[in-house]
Parts: C-alpha cells; sequence; structure tokens
C-alpha cells in the first residue's frame, strides 16, 4: 500500500499525579489557552493546530518524564524567559543560542519532571520551510513537498 496519511493536527498527551498544578503550570506560567476540560484532562493549545493533553496519571498510563521533550517554538525566546522567570519558574539556565542545531533556546522541567524546551529556529533552511508551510493546505504537506531540509534539519535535534 502506498497511500499516504493526511493529518489536520497534533495532540501530544502527557500524564500527571496533580492535575490542577500542572494546569496552571501550562495554563498560568506558559500562558497556554486550554481549549478543553474533559475532566480528567485538559487540551491546551500550543499552536494553530498543535495541542497539549495534560491527564491524570493511573497505574494504566503512569506519568513518565524521561525520554520526553516538549519543545515550544517562538521568536520570542526571551520574552517567554521573562515570563517563567517572572513566575517564579526555575530554568535550566538563560536561553543560549546552539549554532550546531541552528537554534536560541533554554530548558526548564515542568512540574512532573518532563523536560520543556522554548526554542527559537535560526537556520535559514527552517524559516523558509515553515513560510512554504503556511502556504500549503495541511500541516504535514511541508514534508510531502520536498521539505527535506527540514526533515534532515529534525534529525540532528538533541531531543
Amino acid at each position: 500500500m502506498n497511500a499516504k496519511s493526511s493529518f489536520d493536527g497534533f495532540v501530544t498527551f502527557i500524564y500527571t499525579h496533580d492535575l490542577e498544578r500542572a494546569s496552571k503550570f501550562y495554563g498560568d506560567a506558559l500562558g497556554l489557552s486550554m481549549v478543553h476540560d474533559e475532566g480528567p484532562a485538559r487540551i491546551f493549545r500550543i499552536s494553530e493546530q498543535g495541542y497539549l493533553g495534560v491527564c491524570i496519571a493511573s497505574d494504566a498510563r503512569p506519568s513518565v518524564p524521561d525520554g520526553i521533550c516538549l519543545s515550544l517554538v517562538t521568536e520570542d525566546v526571551d520574552g517567554v524567559y521573562r515570563q517563567l522567570v517572572d513566575a517564579g519558574v526555575e530554568t535550566r539556565g538563560a536561553p543560549e543560542a546552539l549554532p550546531q542545531f541552528g537554534i536560541y533556546s533554554f530548558f526548564l522541567r515542568d512540574p512532573d519532571g518532563h523536560l520543556v524546551e522554548v526554542q527559537r529556529f535560526d537556520d535559514p533552511a527552517w524559516k523558509d520551510g515553515m513560510a512554504r508551510r503556511h502556504a500549503l493546505t495541511g500541516p504535514m504537506d511541508l514534508f510531502r513537498s520536498g521539505g527535506g531540509e527540514v526533515a534532515e534539519w529534525l534529525k540532528a535535534l538533541p531531543c
């Protein structure tokens, strides 16, 4: 079968033992808008078509922060850093350029220990790819339309 899938968005789910604490972190400290409250799960908008689901952990769905890196992309890395520091959030240090990856970023951990990166892409190939993405019809069209330079760049990411 050679059919290509077409997706309209993306939701990443993480699990927490304290939904109120996690919701305050993602909603208040990071400033994400909650778009749906399902009771044991809350959905936050990260971008036009990207969402983060925060759910209550259980034996069947444990909170396992190791091996996960939530990278939030923004042009205003310094502004987000100041916002988080002003809210009392501890980070792993100030934003810094990582020229080997073509990014400017900083890291922190959410209250459950999930690694969060706030970054800006400085690599022109990524910025050109994102500009093309906005002119295409679907979020994955960038990769299907010959955005190979972006796919190659993604392979080199530290997360």
